[in-house]
């Protein structure tokens, strides 16, 4: 019997490929390396946080996800991440910087401000990588 090699995951949606296409083209030229979804992390005693890239830079590890809808449990996993890692870079990168809410003023760029969260949108800021 042979056993079967284990399958790297992929990204899942549309804006995920566009990201992973982002993180490729970086990495060569900044000769970093990356992965999707390698790790699981335990931010709370009943909750787990898969991020969506992990790229090893000469300055340490920066987890990096990626965001179409920034849901209410979302920003709790973030903010528990963060809080539990701090040895990590951790940045977002919004699909579009959409209300918080349906008709809230209060943006996904706003909740980033307010808590000290790094962020883009629609891009991979080079600086991240440095």
């Amino acid at each position: 019997m042979s056993k079967k090699k284990k399958k790297e995951p992929t990204p899942r949606n549309s804006f995920e490929r566009v990201l992973d296409k982002a993180f490729s083209a970086l990495s060569s030229e900044m000769k970093f390396d990356y992965k999707y979804e390698p790790e699981t992390f335990n931010v709370k005693v009943d909750v787990t946080y898969k991020p969506d890239f992990i790229a090893e830079t000469k300055s340490g590890r920066v987890i990096v996800e990626g965001k179409g809808y920034f849901r209410d449990e979302d920003r709790k996993k973030v903010l528990a991440f963060t809080q539990q890692y701090p040895e990590y870079k951790y940045h977002i990168v919004f699909e579009r910087d959409n209300p918080i809410y349906k008709g809230s003023k209060y943006r996904y760029s706003d909740w980033c401000n307010k808590h000290g969260i790094s962020y883009s949108v629609k891009s991979l800021p080079k600086e991240l990588f440095e």
